[in-house]
């Protein structure tokens, strides 16, 4: 569906684009281009900052590798300059591809810091090597011309022509921007927001991340490139650290995640360094002695006291009430469930042994609840069956096949996908793009795919809408796709993780406490939707505390205790265990005397003696 905007700034670019027809200062064009390149710069870094959440303080680095690829191809080894800017751009690339997979596992602070020294070793690479980079002279590349050999013309672009160029490039940068957050936006936001919990939902987060990264060094190498060609020459003073922290400022300014947040953050820095450069006049130093200062002091007041961006800032902060929806869960087509079982699952953590020869087994069309107090391994078997957690020994097979350790995206794949305990929200989100991401992880396509919006990007993605809303209808909240995930209470977000988890596909769904924190009414909805997944032919596992709700939907149950299993039947059958009582309840029939005797010290300042045989199941 088209937006209102897309036509407001397609109107701004073909206004823009009039510009060269009343402005016939060279200089003035030539600036213009400038921030316009500089504008797509900070646009490449959005997308891997921004929604992919890898705050990279690398992407100046990346203009340099494009901008001195186009510089020594062009000025040394006469290339033609469009060939030029496509190689330089390739290599900026591969660079930014083989950063990316280094840093892809590391948490955000690492990645900032591992970028920022990347940045710092291409500026340094530039100076160690005078004879191929010109070292502090840079490289001249003059006003090359474009040679169009099938019509014997050679032409010579001036600065209007260069002014065009960036516009096109900021145009059709804004066209592939739109279309990849349209496509994997859901995918992009579920990294951002949590990574563990897009992990658990079967979103390749590394994979991801490194996508990102390396589209946002493209995009980086592309404007460094046109950069020198607008400016004739390839100056080191104009790459590197801080033209880096120029465009992360540009970013976190203008609010990310937001497709106008580098415009917006431009014009400010823009706007902080002519005042800058004024007030180095009146003091009687130089703007560039001023800028890196007025930029350290902007990126570290922005990171010390917090902003959403000028972007955020403008937008309504009003916020619907809270809505909830109790529709009856809509049925989903017949899942052919998987046979879990799991044998002689050890983990251990250091010297602690979370879980010591644990099995169970899970029947397909079941579901298998795994009860037992805190820190008794519930969880962390969990983590082993959903591919979270690698085990010391044991295996784990579906259907009878031995499942490797290869992570929750793999798992996912293989029809496992888990939901975690927490609740994880993402405020803006609408609920149908939330739950796109869990569909999203079982596609395999391609940025570039999803970018020029090709026949197959727009297929998957009309599938994405339609799984997503069949999910969304499945946990009984039908109508509310279109809402932000912010405006549900919390047992709706809750039975939303469900839904994400549910659109994926799995054939075995694995639930970490999905009733924590539900009222008797929520407990309905949820035994009804579990009821509805286990009828329909899925196979559930769900570890949860609540024991009304484990007698309503499970067929069989096992216990933990100290990460072993103790007992294993039907939810009647393991009520009347002697060891389960004897371990865990202290009988039912006196449950609230021990509970109450645990609450009362006794005279000698201590718990009862009943607090130390008595636990929680």
């Amino acid at each position: 569906m088209r937006d209102v905007r897309d036509d407001v700034l397609a109107l701004a670019v073909a206004v823009a684009a009039t510009i060269p027809l009343f402005v016939h200062r060279g200089d003035v064009l030539t600036e213009g281009a400038k921030i316009l390149l500089l504008l797509l710069a900070a646009m490449g870094l959005n997308i891997a900052m921004g929604y992919a959440g890898s705050p990279s303080l690398g992407q100046g680095g990346f203009a340099a590798v494009g901008a001195y690829g186009v510089a020594i191809l062009v000025g040394k080894d006469g290339w033609d300059p469009v060939a030029a800017v496509l190689a330089a751009t390739a290599i900026a690339a591969v660079v930014a591809w083989a950063v990316a997979v280094g840093v892809a596992r590391l948490r955000p602070p690492f990645v900032a810091l591992t970028t920022w020294l990347f940045a710092w070793a291409v500026a340094f690479a530039i100076g160690a090597f005078p004879a191929l980079t010109g070292g502090d002279r840079g490289i001249p590349v003059g006003q090359p011309a474009l040679g169009l050999r099938s019509i014997g013309v050679h032409v010579r672009p001036g600065p209007p022509a260069y002014f065009e160029i960036a516009l096109a490039a900021v145009a059709g940068g804004l066209v592939l921007h739109t279309n990849l957050i349209r496509r994997a936006g859901a995918a992009l936001a579920a990294v951002r927001t949590d990574a563990s919990a897009a992990r658990a939902a079967g979103v390749p987060v590394e994979a991801v991340r490194i996508r990102s990264l390396t589209a946002a060094g493209a995009i980086g190498g592309l404007a460094g490139a046109l950069l020198v060609l607008n400016a004739g020459v390839a100056d080191p003073s104009s790459y590197g650290p801080l033209l880096s922290v120029k465009l992360f400022v540009v970013v976190l300014l203008g609010g990310v995640a937001r497709r106008l947040g580098p415009a917006a953050g431009l014009v400010a820095v823009l706007a902080i360094s002519a005042l800058a450069a004024g007030a180095a006049h009146v003091f009687g130093s130089s703007a560039t002695d001023v800028e890196p200062i007025a930029a350290a002091a902007v990126l570290g007041s922005l990171l010390l006291f917090g902003t959403d961006g000028l972007i955020p800032s403008l937008e309504r902060r009003a916020r619907p009430s809270p809505r909830s929806f109790d529709a009856a869960p809509a049925s989903i087509p017949t899942v052919h469930g998987g046979a879990v079982r799991a044998d002689g699952i050890r983990v251990s953590f250091g010297g602690v042994v979370a879980l010591a020869g644990c099995s169970i087994d899970a029947a397909p069309g079941t579901c298998h609840a795994i009860v037992g107090p805190n820190g008794s391994g519930k969880t962390t078997l969990l983590r082993v069956l959903g591919g979270a957690v690698a085990p010391d020994s044991g295996t784990v097979r579906l259907d009878g096949f031995a499942l490797t350790p290869a992570g929750p995206h793999r798992r996912a794949r293989d029809g496992i996908v888990r939901t975690l305990q927490r609740t994880v929200v993402q405020e803006r989100t609408s609920t149908i793009d939330f739950v796109a991401a869990g569909v999203e992880a079982t596609q395999a396509s391609a940025f570039a795919y999803a970018a020029l919006a090709t026949p197959g990007s727009r297929a998957e993605r009309a599938l994405t809408v339609r799984r997503a809303r069949r999910a969304i209808g499945a946990v009984g909240l039908e109508g509310a796709e279109s809402i932000p995930m912010g405006s549900l209470n919390s047992a709706d977000q809750r039975l939303l993780q469900i839904a994400r988890a549910i659109a994926s596909g799995p054939r075995v769904l694995l639930l970490d406490e999905p009733s924590a924190g539900f009222g008797r009414a929520a407990e309905r909805r949820l035994i009804d939707v579990v009821t509805m997944l286990r009828d329909r032919g899925m196979t559930v596992i769900v570890v949860e505390h609540n024991l009304r709700v484990v007698r309503q939907v499970a067929d069989r149950v096992s216990v933990l205790d100290a990460g072993t299993l103790i007992a294993e039947g039907t939810p009647v059958e393991v009520e009347r265990d002697p060891a389960v009582q004897a371990a865990y309840l202290g009988g039912f029939a006196d449950s609230m005397a021990a509970r109450a005797t645990m609450a009362r010290p006794s005279r000698r300042g201590g718990a009862g003696p009943g607090a130390r045989r008595t636990r929680r199941v």
